[in-house]
C-alpha cells in the first residue's frame, strides 16, 4: 500500500492498548453535574480532571474529580497552571490518589476531544480514560448516561489520528455511599427507594416494628409540606431521626439475642456471633475517631478553602481581560 506521496506504507493497525473496565463513584458523578450547572451561559459543556487508582489488570477506579477551566471558542485551551495547582492540593488530601483520565458534562465527543484526551495524555502516568456524563435529562429519558472510552491511536504507517473506544463501566457503590445515597432518596420519596418499600427485618421484634413505623410516619410527615407545594422544612432532622430510630431497633434486636443466648433461652448461632464480633472490632476508639475526624475535617476545609480562592482568582481574571 502506497500513500498519496508514493511512500510504501508498512502497517495499518489500531493500537488498542490493554481490556480496561471503569468503576465510578457516585460523588464524581454529583461533582459533573454541580460543575455544569455553575458553567458560564455560553459555554456548552464543562470538563475536568478524573482521580483514582488504577490496578495492575488495568481496572481504573474513578473516585474523586476537580473542574478544569478549559476555552472552546476558535482556540482550544485548556488551563494547565489551574490544573496542576489543583492536583498538587487534593493529592495532599488523598496521596494514592492520581490523575486517571478527564470528563465532560455532555455524550458529545468530537475533534475538540482528541485535543482535551492529548493534554491529560501528558498528565497520566497510564493511558487515560474519558469519562462522559450526559446531563441533557429530559422526561422521555430521566437518566444520567454515564460512559466511559479509552483513546487509541490510529496508526497508518504513523499516527495519523486517534479514535475512543467505548469500554465496560459501571457505577460503584461502597457502604457509606450507599447510606449517602439512601439518605439523599428518602428526602425525594420518604417511603419508597427504587420502588422498593423499606420494611423492618423479618427477625426484628414488635418494637422494632413500630420504631420503623414512627420513623417512615415522621419522615412523611415533613415531607408532606414539600410534596404539596409548601415549604421544606425538618426534613433532614426528620430522616435523621428515622434512622437513628431504626438502628436503636436493630441494636435492641441483637442486645436481646445475645442476652438470650448467654442466659441458656436460645442455642447460639457461630456465624452470627461471627459477624456481630466483626462490627464491634470495626468500631473505632472513641479518641482515635475523633483524631482521624477532625484532621480529615481541616483537610477538606482547607482544600474547599483554596479552591474557591483560586476560582475567585480566576473569575476577577477573567474580568479583567474584558476591560
Amino acid at each position: 500500500m502506497a500513500d498519496l506521496f508514493g511512500n510504501e506504507l508498512d502497517s495499518l493497525f489500531l493500537d488498542s492498548g490493554v481490556s480496561r473496565r471503569v468503576s465510578v463513584h457516585p460523588v464524581v458523578v454529583f461533582n459533573v453535574v454541580d460543575h455544569h450547572s455553575r458553567r458560564p451561559e455560553e459555554a456548552e459543556r464543562v470538563i475536568g480532571a478524573l482521580l483514582g487508582v488504577v490496578s495492575p489488570s488495568g481496572e481504573v477506579d474513578v473516585r474523586d474529580s476537580f473542574p478544569v477551566p478549559h476555552t472552546e471558542d476558535g482556540k482550544v485551551a485548556v488551563d494547565m497552571q489551574y490544573h496542576r495547582t489543583m492536583l498538587a492540593l487534593q493529592q495532599r488530601a488523598s496521596p494514592n490518589l492520581q490523575v486517571v483520565g478527564w470528563y465532560s458534562s455532555t455524550a458529545l465527543v468530537d475533534s475538540k476531544s482528541v485535543m482535551f484526551h492529548g493534554f491529560f495524555v501528558r498528565e497520566c502516568a497510564a493511558p487515560p480514560i474519558h469519562v462522559t456524563v450526559d446531563t441533557a435529562i429530559d422526561a422521555a429519558a430521566p437518566k444520567l448516561r454515564v460512559d466511559a472510552y479509552h483513546g487509541v491511536s490510529l496508526t497508518l504507517g504513523e499516527t495519523v489520528g486517534s479514535l475512543f473506544v467505548p469500554v465496560e463501566s459501571r457505577i460503584a457503590l461502597s457502604e457509606s455511599e450507599k447510606i449517602g445515597l439512601h439518605m439523599v432518596a428518602r428526602a425525594v420519596a420518604p417511603l419508597a427507594i427504587d420502588g422498593v418499600t423499606d420494611t423492618a427485618d423479618s427477625g426484628a421484634n414488635a418494637t422494632a416494628d413500630a420504631d420503623d413505623a414512627d420513623a417512615d410516619a415522621a419522615a412523611a410527615a415533613a415531607a408532606a409540606p414539600a410534596a404539596a407545594g409548601g415549604v421544606e422544612t425538618g426534613l433532614s432532622n426528620a430522616n435523621v431521626t428515622a434512622l437513628l430510630k431504626r438502628l436503636r431497633a436493630q441494636l435492641a434486636t441483637l442486645r436481646d439475642y445475645a442476652g438470650s443466648v448467654v442466659d441458656g433461652k436460645q442455642t447460639g448461632d457461630a456465624e452470627t456471633g461471627a459477624a456481630m464480633f466483626d462490627v464491634l472490632q470495626s468500631l473505632p476508639a472513641l479518641r482515635e475517631f475523633t483524631e482521624i475526624f477532625g484532621s480529615g475535617v481541616d483537610d477538606v476545609l482547607m482544600v474547599s478553602y483554596l479552591a474557591k480562592l483560586s476560582r475567585t482568582q480566576l473569575s476577577i481574571a477573567e474580568q479583567i481581560e474584558k476591560i
